[in-house]
């Protein structure tokens, strides 16, 4: 095989149209296309979703030589390229999955977001997501990317086996009609202990930190269940990912205590 001079130009095609996809979420909803700087979440990719990857670029010491699609690139511009404090030597340009139309009448439960807008935040929750096995994730359009960079590397995993799909009144509908049940993290609800039980099928629902559940449509939903995570009431309120992890945490729990 030929051995080829790294990439040394910040003007390389593939290096502008990394930092594009890196700075626009038009050009990545316009493309498909992501990046994601994790050599360990690429080489997860690379053994169960090889054909997400498109490219990718690597430093002459970094991960991925023996990988044709990774091309060779100076310390120097790749440096210049990274958004990570101390770059670890590989990006990968990955397909984005599409959002989901269709929702299964089996679904057994549900994570939704209303107005999370910090991608950071985001993927802190797409990473409790994965952990505790979470079936689907409904997104309020005013929700962050869930492929942005800094959501995938929050993430800290691949997050193709997470189907997305978008949340509006009548997304709602549509779920509350197969028999799931509105589940809303509110201040006001109902404390969450140890031995409660959560719905057998539950949408569980979070809004943003700073304003909670807002969509009106949520608010005031017809058999829908109020709950809480109780705790020092000295405290404001919890991170948004950190309350999604405790109370995926304890749903889950729940679940297996009952069998």
């Amino acid at each position: 095989m030929p051995e080829f001079d790294p990439i040394s130009s910040l003007q390389n095609p593939k290096v502008k149209e990394i930092r594009q996809l890196l700075a626009s979420s038009s050009y990545r909803k316009k493309s498909g296309l992501t990046v994601i700087e994790s050599p360990k979440v690429i080489s997860e990719i690379l053994a169960h979703h090889p054909d997400q990857i498109v490219s990718g670029l690597r430093t002459e010491s970094g991960p991925f030589a023996d990988n044709r699609l990774f091309l060779t690139i100076s310390d120097g511009v790749f440096r210049d390229l990274s958004e990570l404090g101390t770059p670890q030597g590989a990006l990968a340009v990955i397909e984005m999955a599409a959002f989901q139309d269709t929702i299964s009448s089996a679904l057994p439960w549900a994570l939704a977001l209303d107005g999370v807008s910090d991608p950071r935040n985001l993927g802190g929750i797409l990473r409790s997501a994965k952990a505790f096995d979470c079936p689907m994730i409904f997104l309020t359009p005013d929700c962050a990317d869930p492929f942005h960079p800094d959501s995938l590397r929050v993430a800290a995993t691949p997050i193709y086996t997470i189907p997305f799909a978008r949340l509006d009144a009548g997304m709602v509908s549509t779920l509350t009609a197969t028999g799931l049940t509105p589940t809303l993290m509110q201040m006001t609800g109902s404390p969450i202990t140890a031995s409660s039980a959560f719905p057998s099928r539950p949408l569980i629902v979070l809004g943003s930190e700073g304003s909670g559940i807002r969509s009106p449509w949520l608010q005031d939903l017809a058999g829908a269940v109020s709950v809480r995570i109780e705790m020092n009431p000295a405290v404001e309120s919890l991170n948004v990912s950190v309350a999604t992890g405790i109370v995926l945490h304890m749903f889950r729990h729940a679940q297996f205590r009952e069998g």
